[in-house]
């Protein structure tokens, strides 16, 4: 379920709360079909999650899932690629763990890798049928946290008036992280 911004009830509570999702739309969040999530977040970059045995009493607009399939980000291949990828950035002299920027030597392979993934990914091609999306890879903006989060599963990116947008994360220690992000 979507909510849209709620004037009033934001500023009694300095909370936005932008979705509800049951549990097991989550990719593997192996969540009962009772268990649902909130997703909040206050005017900074604070959010929360927080987790319901019931839907909540507010109308909003439904969502219905479908299966799509994205291509990772080119941080990511760069971070986690196989082998022929750890080569490859070896011969162009580039470090796994330093993210893409255009001094990269093999820039031209890597600008036609990113127009096919800002052809696929919602946020990038203005989608506006698409609320959020689950699981997959977090979006590789101006943040210093990216290598950060490599590790975290991401539960949810909202999409719909992305900006901002908000990603919820399951850290490796099992607690969960909420970030609102403007480019």
């Amino acid at each position: 379920m979507w909510f849209e911004s709620d004037a009033d009830d934001e500023s009694i509570t300095g909370w936005r709360r932008w979705m509800t999702v049951r549990g097991d739309a989550l990719p593997n969040a192996n969540a009962p079909k009772s268990i649902y999530f909130s997703l909040y977040t206050k005017r900074s970059e604070e959010g929360l999650l927080d987790f319901v045995d019931g839907w909540p009493p507010k109308q909003g607009t439904p969502l219905y899932a479908h299966p799509a399939s994205v291509i990772p980000p080119i941080d990511a291949v760069f971070a986690v690629g196989s082998d022929e990828v750890g080569a490859w950035l070896a011969a162009n002299e580039w470090p796994r763990t330093e993210r893409y920027n255009p001094n990269f030597r093999d820039a031209a392979l890597v600008n036609e890798y990113e127009k096919i993934w800002f052809s696929e990914h919602p946020i990038l091609k203005g989608d506006s049928e698409v609320f959020a999306m689950t699981g997959g890879w977090h979006l590789p903006g101006q943040a210093r946290d990216w290598h950060e989060l490599v590790s975290a599963k991401l539960l949810i990116t909202t999409l719909r008036d992305s900006e901002p947008w908000v990603e919820a994360f399951q850290m490796p220690d099992g607690s969960y992280k909420v970030i609102q992000r403007i480019t």
